[in-house]
């Protein structure tokens, strides 16, 4: 592998430039009822990120008995590799 000769100088400086603060807004978008209306208090944004999450949290979707007999008696692809790719390959793929 090719090697890069790095000024100290300028490691420092991306160090400095990367290590400062954001600069973009930490305004948040507003939050909305299901409806579209804004919320106008901590207390309505709460309930509304509350029912987003169970919303999101539902239970699981009833089994499918044709599926879960396909899956059981599928049969391997052994021709698909499911072992971790050597370093060769990670540098082929990049």
């Amino acid at each position: 592998m090719k090697q890069r000769k790095v000024s100290v100088s300028r490691v420092f400086q991306t160090i400095r430039q990367h290590g400062k603060k954001p600069t973009c807004s930490t305004a948040t978008a507003p939050v909305q009822h299901n409806d579209g209306r804004p919320c106008n208090s901590v207390h309505e944004k709460l309930e509304c990120w509350h029912s987003h999450y169970n919303a999101l949290n539902h239970a699981p979707a009833n089994s499918c008995p044709e599926l879960d007999s396909a899956a059981l008696n599928a049969t391997p692809d052994t021709s698909i590799p499911d072992d971790v790719p050597t370093l060769d390959e990670v540098h082929r793929a990049t």
